[in-house]
């Protein structure tokens, strides 16, 4: 009896070193993409695993998106299939690809937040590896961002709000010592930066992850914000015109005619007697 556990494990361990697997990982610039873009990138991933893995059929395939407290599990690589709930706005996904363990490709891995953006791809066959980790991570570097992410946006935020302050109070004591419209100029800007951080979601702005079911593009998205921040600026900007226009009135003053030299007279005396 012992002689046959010890030729299983013996077996078991053969088996084992036999199919070493080979990882590839990493991380992938910010994404504030469509759905429509993600769903294109998985679609060609499951095309160069099927082609790799000689059409084998994976033992699992899923999609898990979370947008806030809700989250959706979706057997497959369909981002918004019909029959489930997607949200709008998702602000996490995670792709599983998992087949057998003797196949070329074992495993691929998609893991995107706005913490980090995570691109894994496992396999017997260094090669396809390498090959299907390039042409994936191609295809999401060019639909990624240059910039974001939750340590852009916890450096960024208190730099911005700092500098605003300081702004705004060198412009505002200035202008209240020496009524100078450069001063009340920057006053105003400073005032006008700080609303659109207000207004606008700068969150979205320099996130790590979003996916969207429409157009990603900023101005379609928030047209009517855009709209309302354009007025606001222009409300902002009708008193700063009407203080210069009333500065230079009362600079110019009244309007002084030509002067004309007085005619001096010299008079000529004798000489006394």
């Amino acid at each position: 009896m012992r002689t046959l556990i010890v030729l299983l494990l013996i077996l078991h361990f053969e088996s084992v070193f036999a199919q070493a697997n080979y990882t590839k990982t990493a991380e992938i610039p910010p994404l504030r993409v469509s759905f429509g873009a993600l769903q294109a990138v998985l679609e060609k991933t499951e095309k160069l695993i099927s082609t790799a893995n000689s059409g084998v059929k994976p033992r699992r395939e899923e999609v898990l998106l979370k947008a806030g407290a809700v989250q959706v599990g979706i057997p497959g690589r369909t981002l918004a299939p019909p029959n489930a709930k997607v949200p709008e706005q998702v602000e996490s996904l995670t792709y599983t690809y998992l087949a057998k363990d003797d196949l070329p490709i074992t495993r691929i891995y998609l893991d995107f937040s706005d913490y980090r953006r995570i691109l894994t791809v496992e396999g017997t066959a260094p090669e396809q590896v390498d090959a299907i980790f390039a042409a994936v991570r191609e295809e999401l570097v060019a639909i990624s961002s240059n910039v974001g992410g939750s340590g852009i946006k916890l450096i960024l935020g208190p730099v911005a709000y700092w500098a605003l302050l300081m702004i705004g109070t060198w412009s505002g004591l200035t202008y209240y010592s020496y009524r100078t419209r450069r001063s009340l100029a920057v006053l105003a800007g400073a005032v006008s930066v700080s609303l659109l951080l207000l207004v606008l979601p700068t969150g979205e702005l320099l996130s790590g992850f979003l996916a969207f079911r429409g157009d990603p593009s900023f101005m379609v998205r928030y047209g009517p914000e855009m709209s309302f921040i354009g007025f606001l600026l222009a409300v902002i900007g009708i008193p700063l015109t009407i203080l210069q226009m009333s500065g230079t009135r009362s600079g110019s003053g009244g309007v002084a005619g030509p002067s004309h030299p007085k005619p001096q007279t010299s008079s000529s005396d004798g000489p006394k007697s």
